[in-house]
């Protein structure tokens, strides 16, 4: 009976002495996170201790706090990137309201010219079709944007969309050639955004392709091809990046975010986006397969 007394008091002096150890272990740890608050200090919590479960926790806790210096990187990674979209567009937007405000004082001055009303309009469509853009992309980027989405028959939308730009396309007398090796090809999609990756694609061709503008469907991956005298300036590997743009290639009236957020809808979806230029035709693909 002594024995067994004796046995349960040194199990219990050994349980409070390891339960001492763990809160001071745990009170060094309080205090050091305390000091990293106050002083915004960037190094590891570290306490050598002989439990386990203290090993654990603080190898979690700096787990903890390296994610949310990654995600303070991120927000302001986001927020620089932001504030130079808004320093490019600010000045996008300042070219065409300039022009506008140039011919609409020389038609005050009594300098009338219908064709001054005709580029006002073309100003202003260009300026509307920048700020769908804009917000658009803003639309997409957010991180707690969603999407509902459909089965979609490619061909049909396509076709549709190719029509809008039916008058685009005679003046500048290019015939679209289209093909689909299925042509009751759907996919898993948002209607509205991919009708906007479409419209994006062909308003690209139509600004800077030359004589003939094909897209095919082969094996589930939709090609959007066509000649461009400059297609060997293009660098391919930030073609989709926000407003890239190439001085040669691109107008500068042209809308710089049309790739960017074509970039953005493929990534949201779940495809794959690829761009490359054989001698000098440009051609961009998207890859539906695995939705097939």
């Amino acid at each position: 009976m002594i024995l067994l007394c004796f046995i349960l008091i040194l199990l219990l002096i050994l349980a409070l002495t390891a339960l001492s150890l763990i809160l001071h272990d745990l009170k060094i740890m309080n205090e050091q996170m305390a000091y990293k608050k106050k002083a915004n200090a960037g190094f590891d919590v570290c306490v050598h201790s002989s439990s386990k479960t203290v090993v654990s926790l603080q190898k979690k806790i700096n787990e903890l706090y390296e994610q949310l210096a990654e995600a303070e990187i991120n927000k302001l990674k986001k927020e620089q990137n932001m504030q130079k979209l808004l320093t490019n567009v600010s000045h996008d937007i300042r070219t065409p309201l300039t022009s506008i405000k140039g011919y609409v004082d020389l038609i005050k001055k009594g300098h009338a010219d219908r064709s001054y009303l005709h580029i006002i309009d073309q100003r202003l469509t260009a300026l509307k079709e920048l700020l769908d853009d804009l917000f658009l992309y803003a639309k997409i980027s957010d991180d707690d944007f969603s999407c509902s989405k459909e089965s979609v028959a490619l061909y049909p939308l396509l076709c549709k969309t190719l029509a809008s730009y039916y008058y685009d396309f005679e003046q500048k007398n290019i015939v679209p050639e289209i093909s689909f090796e299925y042509p009751n090809l759907t996919v898993s999609a948002n209607r509205e955004l991919l009708s906007s990756v479409f419209h994006n694609l062909i308003s690209n061709a139509l600004k800077y392709g030359q004589d003939h503008f094909v897209i095919f469907e082969k094996n589930g991956i939709l090609s959007f091809c066509n000649p461009c005298g400059n297609a060997k300036q293009i660098d391919i590997d930030h073609l989709f990046d926000r407003l890239y743009h190439t001085e040669n290639i691109l107008s500068a009236d042209s809308n710089r975010l049309g790739l960017s957020i074509v970039y953005k809808i493929i990534l949201i979806h779940g495809w794959e986006l690829k761009a490359s230029v054989l001698d000098d035709t440009f051609s961009i693909c998207i890859n539906f397969s695995e939705q097939r």
